[in-house]
């Protein structure tokens, strides 16, 4: 007989545990958006959870300094390859780093909706009788916030590749070089094995750099300025830019398909 998960349980699935082959986990992503109509590399993205009491610091390590730093050296090198094969920060990393920033993001919104709920409770249960609508800091919100400030920061890059010229860069803009390039790489390659990779890079970034013009107003009028066409609806629904991820990621489905009989009849 044939067995199939149920479409619940596919969510409980984990494509990016060290068990997997490259070539069961290429088959597995391919099921995945097959039965879950979204690529996995965007809807699998790490969570924030509480954690028992004594390791509350951990969350620390994914928003401190060194680590984000290493996210925009990765970041950085993939903007800087020609050819992801080549790059001193492959695909594998670049997902890695990726995840690792939406996981610092996730903590943010987390820690963000939870002092916004705690200043609602403290302003109707004042103790004067009176209602406050300031909202304290709290130590961790103090740890996070300077996540959003490093993300606008510009330093010196000198880019090897003759295309870019030497300037300033910050982790939005070159988050917006990356994005630029994954979509190009997927318009111009027709056949292969990597459309798909490119084009959900490419919307995992968007996804990243929405989180970031929803978190602070700061991130968000610097990213109008590198992408005037971002239409951003704040607070609400986020309206996504620069096509529909959904009709990428099906293209780029059936564009592996045709490779994978190519495949077949050479062989």
């Amino acid at each position: 007989g044939r067995y199939s998960l149920r479409r619940t349980y596919w969510k409980e699935l984990d494509l990016y545990h060290p068990r997997w082959n490259s070539k069961d986990l290429q088959l597995a992503e391919e099921r995945y958006l097959r039965f879950c109509n979204v690529p996995a590399m965007t809807a699998q993205l790490p969570r924030w959870t509480k954690v028992f009491h004594p390791l509350d610091g951990l969350f620390q390590v994914a928003v401190s300094r060194t680590v984000l730093e290493i996210i925009r050296a990765v970041v950085y090198y993939a903007v800087a390859a020609e050819k992801s094969s080549s790059s001193r920060a492959p695909d594998g990393v670049l997902l890695r780093a990726l995840h690792l920033l939406s996981l610092a993001l996730d903590i943010c919104m987390a820690h963000c909706q939870e002092n916004s709920s705690n200043s609602d409770i403290s302003g109707s249960t004042n103790p004067s009788g009176s209602t406050s609508s300031s909202a304290h800091l709290s130590n961790d919100e103090e740890v996070i916030l300077p996540l959003l400030a490093y993300a606008r920061e510009v330093v010196v890059v000198d880019w090897s590749d003759a295309h870019f010229a030497p300037g300033h860069q910050s982790l939005l803009s070159l988050l917006v070089l990356l994005m630029r390039k994954c979509r190009k790489d997927y318009e111009v390659n027709e056949l292969g094995t990597f459309e798909s990779g490119f084009a959900n890079i490419a919307t995992l970034i968007e996804s990243l750099l929405l989180k970031f013009a929803e978190l602070d107003a700061g991130c968000r009028n610097e990213l109008e300025k590198i992408v005037p066409d971002m239409i951003l609806h704040l607070p609400g629904k986020l309206q996504k830019f620069g096509g529909d991820p959904c009709v990428l990621a099906s293209d780029a489905a059936k564009k592996k398909a045709k490779a994978r009989e190519r495949q077949a009849v050479i062989m």
